[in-house]
């Protein structure tokens, strides 16, 4: 939270985490300069096939959009 970050950053959180309030971190974060952030349609671990909250629709639409965001950087 009181990281200022040199670079965009673009974070990804579930709509649930058990550890802290997702709406209320996304809210605080949106103030930090050059970080965005969006919520995805899965519980924490949604991207990890190894967890019980693993999603592949959700898993494989956001690997292809990080995979555009770096196709993009790396054309630069």
């Amino acid at each position: 939270m009181n990281i200022q970050p040199n670079f965009d950053v673009e974070l990804i959180f579930p709509e649930y985490e058990p550890h802290f309030e997702v709406d209320g971190m996304i809210k605080k974060l949106m103030n930090t300069p050059r970080v965005s952030c969006h919520k995805a349609p899965g519980n924490h671990g949604f991207m990890n096939e190894l967890s019980k909250n693993f999603k592949i629709k959700c898993f494989t639409e956001h690997t292809e959009y990080l995979l555009k965001i770096i196709s993009h950087y790396i054309k630069k």
